[in-house]
């Protein structure tokens, strides 16, 4: 009688605990997705050459969605900046707010 109650206390407790490791490890999965995506996009936009200048642009991931801040030279390069991160896996959307010094 005892060992079948112990047996299924350990039984229930260990499958909570289970559900609970599982729970926890799905945000980090994603955080770790994300930081993966951001890795690639700034290399990819590390080895743009002379399309453009990257090097000021700071890149965030968050679920995917890609965020890219900072400044470049010429206009243009925005948007071949934007399509170079839209080209990495696992990019869903790309938002740029990168400005042009002295174009306002």
């Amino acid at each position: 009688g005892d060992t079948m109650k112990t047996k299924s206390y350990f039984l229930k407790t260990l499958a909570f605990c289970g559900v609970l490791f599982l729970a926890s490890a799905v945000p980090a999965f994603a955080a770790s997705g994300d930081d993966a995506i951001t890795k690639a996009v700034q290399d990819k936009l590390m080895s743009g050459g002379t399309n453009y200048d990257a090097t000021s642009i700071i890149v965030n991931t968050d679920n995917g969605e890609v965020y890219l801040r900072g400044t470049v030279k010429r206009g243009a390069e925005i948007k071949r900046i934007r399509d170079a991160a839209a080209t990495v896996p696992g990019v869903k959307s790309v938002n740029t707010q990168i400005d042009v010094p002295g174009s306002n």
